[in-house]
């Protein structure tokens, strides 16, 4: 018995890290090259499996069996030849008339067989007609194609998630794809603004502002000057009244005596009396 395992310290590391170890045993080709075991929705007789001969020589695989689930699965030839080329690949479907409708382009070797893949994890072996171990995988949804449209695909050291091509293995355009984290962005430093220095004001412009400022200063102490002189009544003429000058007032005040009013009065008094006798 020959035993393939993960061959570089790159696979060796990854499979550690993100996948478990997968061990394949073989004594002769075909191998399992493909695996469909979740599909988007409903899984039942929609799995299948790829079955490749990688030797230069051409393999009748009618006489295999799928050993799962400790039973050993006969393979019946449904479409195309029993008889595998060097490097060609066949599907062994749980339902061929369910694996056509899903892929109505597919014209390579089908053959029928039943079985149930577990969407969590299980080991496939195939064997020949005397139930000698001819292949055996393992395989683990923490690999990939859990259900999002992916197959789970031998690259010739490990099993990695690639869009499904069955009937067509190409381990050259298989490639272990990983999610590389985004470095967060450096934090900028942060500058203090300075703010700028206003420009030199022209030298009109000084000369206008000092004239403004003496002009503003001289109003100031007018009004301050203003505030504190006595305040005068003055009382507004009448239109067309000239203003009475010095003895005009006196004669104006003796006029506004009270005494000489109370004299006026009695002389009235008397002199209305006598004009009545």
């Amino acid at each position: 018995m020959r035993t393939t395992v993960l061959v570089t310290s790159l696979s060796l590391a990854l499979a550690s890290v993100a996948l478990p170890f997968v061990v394949r045993a073989a004594t002769t080709t075909p191998i399992i090259s493909e695996i469909m075991y979740d599909l988007p929705g409903s899984d039942a007789g929609r799995e299948w499996i790829e079955i490749t001969n990688t030797s230069s020589q051409p393999v009748d695989v009618s006489s295999l069996k799928l050993f799962e689930v400790s039973t050993n699965h006969a393979l019946s030839l449904v479409l195309g030849s029993k008889i595998l080329p060097p490097n060609g690949s066949a599907i062994i479907a749980d339902d061929p008339v369910k694996f056509k409708i899903d892929w109505p382009n597919y014209l390579g070797a089908l053959f029928n067989s039943t079985f149930t893949l577990s969407n969590a994890n299980e080991t496939l072996v195939l064997k020949d007609s005397s139930l000698a171990t001819v292949d055996s995988v393992s395989y683990d949804h923490s690999q990939g194609a859990a259900g999002d449209g992916n197959s789970l695909q031998w690259n010739g050291s490990i099993f990695v998630p690639s869009k499904p091509t069955p009937g067509t293995y190409d381990p050259f355009s298989l490639v272990l794809t990983t999610t590389t984290p985004t470095p967060s962005p450096t934090p900028k430093a942060t500058s203090t603004s300075v703010p700028k220095k206003l420009p030199t004001p022209p030298v009109s412009y000084k000369k206008a502002q000092t004239v403004e400022q003496v002009i503003s200063t001289t109003n100031a102490l007018t009004n301050e000057k203003a505030m504190q002189a006595p305040a005068v009544a003055v009382e507004p003429a009448a239109a067309g009244a000239t203003l009475p000058d010095s003895a005009s007032a006196k004669d104006s005040g003796l006029l506004h005596s009270p005494w000489l009013l109370g004299l006026i009065g009695i002389i009235l008094i008397f002199g209305g009396a006598f004009v009545l006798l």
